[in-house]
């Protein structure tokens, strides 16, 4: 179950990050009205961009699960190399 929730958390961690930076700098450029009706208007293009970022942190965070599971089985199970 561990190992479902680090890419969940992750892809929702990337989409949160970026929708709250898109908002961020338009409500402090604008104020929230105009940042509401940007997001409104603009919802078409701006969502898939939200959601694109969260997957690409999802697939960094299956990579990084990948290379941590990598490493402990190395750990575990040693390459004996033989020299002659």
């Amino acid at each position: 179950m561990k190992r479902i929730l680090i890419p969940l958390a992750t892809f929702l961690l990337g989409s949160v990050f970026i929708a709250s930076f898109y908002l961020g700098i338009l409500t402090w450029a604008q104020g929230w009205d105009y940042a509401s009706s940007q997001f409104a208007r603009d919802r078409w293009y701006v969502i898939p961009i939200i959601m694109l970022t969260g997957l690409a942190m999802n697939l960094i965070g299956i990579g990084v699960m990948l290379f941590v599971l990598y490493r402990e089985r190395q750990k575990l199970h040693p390459v004996l190399l033989e020299t002659k």
